[in-house]
């Protein structure tokens, strides 16, 4: 598609290669010429033309015109080894008034092995030179767009509180930009569209690259976590998604109707001296359940974090549910002792838990090791969520 060249406002350019060509010779059958292979840069074009520079250097390679063929509907114009792969991708040839994106003009091609510029087109596209007729020619070379991605906090979010959404470009621009978001409530969400308010679009100045926007949430009469998810919008030019492109916040309800803890042997936050023990624990929810209660159970660190096996970082695993009416899961004799969890496991300090589908409802269970230097773990403080969702700390937390 033969397109005038308008440089998008937030993409930056670089003229590559600019030059003046002068027809001062028609070949039979060809336009105008500049075909001589001589090696000495000044006879390349003279039995033709005359081409005021003829060549230019990019990431650190020099490149040389070789050959400038021009027939009706037909323009070549062959460099002495192949393009790079910046230029095929990026750059816009410009002849006279008239201009290609190489990547996505229809008209476009690198032939030759990657050493020619093919234009094809009727008379009216590419236009034959005339004798004694003078054209400017241009290589200009478009940056690589800035990528945005997404970011919630806080999430979970606190009902009726709101979350603020941070856009982060890749790299800064050199113009203002407005990044569109949207917020979808379908598919596996599970809040309601009044759950949730209006999203925002999001500025990020120039020279910046991150910008805020927040998304309220509303109070309902659900007693659970519900979940909606930020997306991307439409980008402007100069702009494309980034990862991710996409993030699912979590509201958490302000009247939980449950509190979780874990009773385990030995006790969480206590010192184990001999690793060849196998500890036991089991879950209690308070009040007991009307029915039983699904709950996961994640290997952490002393901080908290998911711990990484042989396939990556663990994940959430079902555990024993709570059951009703005592509001207690089965008590778990462990069949692996401290020490082999902790070969298999390397940095194991103990196990978060969390009711399944409600990850703010959750526990956590950590010892210390002699090895490590000993003393409690300190109670813990905050509400900062582990992988996941939900806060793995020691005790009980509603």
């Amino acid at each position: 598609m033969l397109s005038l060249f308008a440089a998008a406002p937030t993409q930056a350019q670089t003229t590559v290669w600019s030059a003046n060509l002068q027809v001062s010779n028609l070949g039979a059958g060809i336009g105008y010429g500049c075909l001589n292979q001589s090696a000495a840069s000044s006879n390349r074009c003279s039995n033709a033309a005359t081409l005021s520079d003829d060549n230019f250097s990019l990431e650190g390679t020099d490149y040389a015109i070789r050959g400038i063929v021009s027939n009706v509907g037909t323009l070549d114009i062959t460099f002495d080894k192949a393009l790079p792969q910046s230029l095929r991708t990026r750059a816009t040839l410009n002849v006279g008034n008239l201009n290609w994106e190489l990547s996505t003009s229809q008209r476009a091609s690198i032939t030759n092995s990657g050493r020619t510029i093919t234009i094809q087109g009727g008379s009216t596209q590419v236009p034959q030179l005339t004798l004694a007729s003078t054209v400017s020619l241009s290589l200009v070379l478009s940056e690589p767009p800035s990528t945005v991605s997404l970011s919630a906090s806080p999430n979970l979010v606190t009902e009726g509180s709101s979350v603020t959404i941070t856009a982060m470009l890749s790299k800064a621009l050199s113009s203002v930009v407005t990044i569109p978001v949207t917020v979808s409530t379908a598919g596996t969400n599970t809040a309601e569209p009044g759950d949730v308010g209006t999203p925002p679009s999001i500025t990020i100045a120039s020279g910046q690259t991150t910008g805020t926007g927040t998304i309220s949430t509303n109070q309902d009469q659900d007693e659970d976590d519900e979940t909606f998810t930020v997306s991307l919008g439409t980008l402007p030019s100069g702009v494309t998604a980034g990862s991710p492109s996409s993030v699912q916040v979590t509201i958490s309800d302000d009247d939980k109707p449950y509190t979780l803890s874990v009773h385990a042997n030995p006790a969480c936050g206590s010192t184990v001296s001999d690793t060849s023990v196998q500890p036991t624990w089991y879950l209690n929810l308070t009040p007991p359940p009307a029915q039983e209660l699904a709950t996961e159970r994640l290997l952490v660190d002393a901080d908290g974090n998911a711990l990484s096996g042989h396939g990556g970082r663990l994940d959430w695993e079902n555990f024993y549910p709570v059951r009703a009416p005592s509001g207690n899961s089965l008590e778990l004799p462990r069949d692996n002792s401290f020490k082999q969890l902790r070969e298999v496991y390397p940095g194991f300090a103990g196990f978060a838990f969390r009711l399944r589908g409600t990850p703010s409802i959750w526990t956590r269970c950590t010892w210390r090791f002699d090895d490590e230097g000993g003393g409690d773990t300190p109670p813990p403080t905050g509400d900062t969520p582990p992988p996941g969702g939900g806060d793995p700390g020691e005790g009980s937390r509603r």
